[in-house]
This record gives structure tokens, sequence and C-alpha cells, in this order.
């Protein structure tokens, strides 16, 4: 999955085991799933070897061991996780969604689909599934079945910041941008926030409000998304980019600032020329070259941007 290229977001989901027997290592490997890190693995390990599991609460342990596998972009591992919660327990819609998930990020659609459809007969009152298989819909064109599911997860979850999420892109694509405007700002009050500054979605409701805002002319509201964007990750270039661009090429003078251009450009550069960056797990961001390419057109515009100002 590719950064700022569309709204889009998938459930990974876990599990809380009961603790039966008082294993704690088991409710240790539940926690790392608040906040993924390797440090976490060593106490699944111990729960899943410990026999002191049931059959239910080690299909969840191996469920949410997978879970953080699978933040750590570990996805071989992760899939052998729900595999085997799967052969323990053929009911767990959690890791249905996840293994889904694992499916569509190597492009296997009808994989993905198939396992979404399944943790929707598994759990028909979970919200994430429905938001999952809409995702699928939509990125096959299939937009009135998309937006069916959309709208069935937030009946079952009014709440659900991904599936307003998911559905503003929806609306975008079917050229309703009022109706995708208004859903982005229910994404935005029902947390999706949260979930850009940890890295579970990428921050593309927002650059889906940057083009309506500028479409609309709204130029400071554009910048004010972009902004906000940073504060909750300030490690993607082509944010740094997109900012830079808007400042260099805004209409008002009074909003233009050819200097602060620059300097979102160069560390859009500056990120993207980072190998780490570049392998960053969330997909392949756009190459250094456009960057750089983007950078040199805002230094062009520099010169006219002052002469404004």
């Amino acid at each position: 999955m590719r950064i700022l290229i569309a709204a889009l977001g998938l459930s990974i989901a876990w599990a809380t085991p009961a603790l039966a027997g008082g294993i704690e290592y088991a409710q240790t490997c539940f926690e790392g799933t608040r906040q993924p890190a390797p440090e976490y693995l060593p106490y699944c390990t111990r729960a899943i070897e410990s026999g002191q599991l049931g059959r239910a609460e080690l299909a969840m342990t191996h469920n949410n061991r997978g879970a953080i596998l699978l933040a750590l972009k570990q996805e071989d591992a992760a899939l052998a996780d729900f595999n085997r919660a799967l052969d323990l327990n053929p009911g767990l819609s959690l890791s249905y969604l996840n293994r889904g998930t694992i499916r569509i990020w190597r492009k296997d659609r009808r994989g993905g689909w198939e396992d979404f459809n399944a943790a929707i007969e598994a759990a028909p009152y979970d919200s994430r599934g429905y938001v999952n298989r809409g995702m699928v819909y939509m990125e096959t064109k299939q937009y009135e079945a998309a937006l069916k599911d959309f709208n069935r997860a937030l009946k079952v979850n009014p709440n659900d910041p991904l599936a307003y999420n998911n559905r503003a892109t929806l609306y975008l694509r079917t050229n309703d941008p009022e109706r995708a405007y208004a859903d982005s700002k229910k994404a935005i009050a029902n947390g999706i926030d949260k979930m850009i500054a940890r890295g579970l979605v990428k921050p593309g409701i927002y650059n889906l409000r940057v083009g309506i805002d500028i479409a609309r002319g709204n130029y400071a509201q554009a910048l004010a998304d972009l902004d906000r964007v940073l504060r909750l990750r300030s490690d993607i270039p082509d944010v740094h980019n997109d900012r830079a661009w808007l400042l260099a090429t805004i209409p008002q003078a009074e909003l233009r600032n050819g200097e602060e251009a620059i300097r979102s450009a160069k560390i859009a550069v500056k990120l993207a020329d980072d190998p780490v960056v570049q392998e960053y797990p969330s997909g392949g961001l756009c190459g250094s070259r456009r960057l750089r390419q983007g950078y040199r057109r805002t230094t062009a515009r520099h010169r006219d941007a002052g002469r404004d100002r």
C-alpha cells in the first residue's frame, strides 16, 4: 500500500485473551498490540509455549503475536500466526481480517475479499469486515457494492473513523466532493488522527481535503491541513513537497512564503534520499528524483514569491 495515493485504511485486529490460570505472558502480548514493538514478541512466544492456554486463548495469542509482527512489517511470520490461529479457531474473525490485509498488501484481492467475507460471516456486527471488503470493492471499481459496505459498517458502528475515511475517498472518486469533505470531518472527529500518528493509516484523508480546499479557493485551510499532517507524521516527504508547492504558488500574496517553501522542499528531498525512509514499511514512496524536480520548480518560483511579498 502506498502513502498519499488514496485515503484507504485496512483494519489490523487483535483480541483480548481470557487468562485461565493466571498466565500473564498472554496479557503482556496483548498489551503489545497497542504499541507494537519487538520487545513484546518474547512474551507472546512464552505464552504460546507455556502449555497453560486453552485452545481459544492460544488462537487469540497467535493472532496477537501476528498483529504485532504485521505492524512491524514481518509479513511472513505474521501470516504463519494468523494461519495457526485459524487452525485452532476457524471462527476467529480477527485473524481473517488480518490475513486478508496481508493478501491485499500482496495484491491478492481475491484472497483478501474471501477473508473479509469470512470475517463478516463470523462477526456480522464488527464494522471492520465491511470496511475492508468495501475497500476491495472500491479498488476494483465496484462502487455501489463499496458504498453499501461502508454504509453497513457505519450502521454497525457510527463512530468508525476508517469507514468515514474510506467512504470519503469513494465519494471523491464518484465526483461528490461535498459528501467527501463532510465524511473527512467525521473521520477526524472520530479519531483518524490517532491512527495516522501510529502509522496504521496513511494520511490520504488530508490529501483529499487539501485538493477540495484548493478547488474551493480556501488556501488557508489547505495549508492548515498540511500542517496538521506534519504534526502527526513529519517523516513523509510528499507532505513536505506538497506544502512547498502550495507555499510557492498560492495566489494570495499574504499567504505565499518563498523562504518557507524552500525549507519544506529541502526537507522533502532529504527524507526521500534517506534509504530508511524510502523503504518505509507502508509502501514505496515517490522517488527522490521527482522530489528534486519539485524542489527545482519550487526554487524557481521562490523568485516570484519573493517579489510579491
